[in-house]
């Protein structure tokens, strides 16, 4: 894998109920208002809580274009529910990243950590943290599972000020064939004296909507269960954050999941139970609508410095929308689905101390 890379910076498909709450928002309709119309609101998240670090998770679709020709999904699971197959008049996205509409969003997300998805070209990726930080005055680390041969990389990224990213490690394990994508993992350490420090593995499973996804979902989530498991007695520490898109696209999966993320004594919950969605996709080639799903998860071990009093949240469109169905039509409409992605950006806070 290549090693840990610091970029210095000059100056940084699921059925979820739309009727649940958005994060800490509630409210969700499929008004035909919603259709082809503005988000009735802005997304505009508060200040990281002082003291604390912001950790988040973003699956930037196909970044900067995408670059896999065949689907993952495998002969039982059909089209990836993120590819969009619809003709030029029902075109719902962009084929390439807006990368200014991206830094606004990095930007306003104002991490300390964040694990992505779907990284096509890292080397580009690494050129949005720079313009990112021509913005901020922020500089950052960022790490990718290169050693793992697949069109779209997993990655982390540390504002370098405050956390710093130690003994990063990709588990092919997880990826079960060649086609999946392989985890990866890392310990996050604060700067600071006597500051946070937790193991962080980020996942990208295999999509498809079948009872055959659905299983190889859960025997993922076995071996990211073993490799967490392992890298807690590895570093006899036994704080661990899981993050990702995990593509849970049916309802009736997310026990068996759960319980599978539970094995190997790892210790893991999802702490992502309360969001209504993290996502939108469409439901065939000529519906024009885009319907909330909850697919990207956090699942957290041990983990006292989490705090609680910040709720966990999502951002961009998720949120505009109050996780209920619309249209994307145009950047006005569909504004970072239609422009970064069809997934928002998780996120949640835990105290810079060391809890242990």
């Amino acid at each position: 894998m290549r090693s840990s890379r610091v970029v210095l910076l000059s100056g940084l498909a699921g059925l979820a109920l739309a009727a649940l709450a958005c994060g800490a928002t509630s409210g969700a309709s499929t008004d035909e208002s919603e259709v082809g119309t503005r988000p009735p609101r802005q997304w505009d998240p508060p200040k990281t809580k002082a003291g604390n670090l912001r950790v988040a998770t973003f699956n930037i679709r196909n970044f900067p274009k995408d670059t896999m020709s065949d689907s993952d999904a495998g002969a039982d699971g059909g089209a990836a529910p993120d590819r969009d197959t619809r003709p030029a008049p029902l075109v719902r996205k962009l084929s390439e990243t807006d990368e200014a509409m991206l830094v606004d969003i990095l930007a306003k997300l104002d991490f300390d950590v964040l694990a992505v998805q779907e990284i096509n070209d890292t080397r580009r990726f690494d050129d949005v943290l720079t313009r990112l930080g021509e913005r901020t005055g922020r500089r950052y680390q960022s790490v990718y599972n290169l050693a793992w041969d697949h069109p779209q990389h997993l990655g982390i990224v540390a504002r370098a000020d405050r956390v710093r990213i130690e003994s990063p490690r990709v588990h092919a394990d997880i990826a079960t064939r060649p086609t999946m994508r392989a985890g990866l993992s890392a310990r996050i350490v604060s700067t600071k004296a006597g500051g946070a420090d937790f193991g962080l593995l980020v996942l990208h499973l295999a999509s498809g909507d079948t009872g055959g996804r659905a299983r190889l979902r859960a025997e993922q989530a076995s071996f990211a269960a073993k490799a967490v498991a392992a890298r807690q007695v590895e570093s006899g520490d036994a704080d661990f954050v899981v993050v990702g898109d995990m593509n849970t696209a049916r309802p009736d999966e997310l026990s068996g999941f759960d319980g599978a993320m539970a094995e190997s004594d790892s210790g893991l919950d999802r702490a992502s139970r309360d969001l209504a969605c993290s996502t939108y996709y469409t439901k065939g080639p000529t519906n024009p609508m885009l319907e909330p799903s909850l697919i990207d998860h956090v699942f957290v071990a041990s983990l006292a410095e989490r705090d609680e009093s910040v709720p966990m949240a999502v951002g961009t469109h998720c949120h505009e929308r109050s996780c209920a169905s619309f249209e994307s039509d145009s950047a006005e409409h569909g504004t970072s689905y239609w422009s970064v992605s069809d997934h928002c950006p998780v996120y949640f806070e835990l105290a810079d101390v060391d809890r242990d």
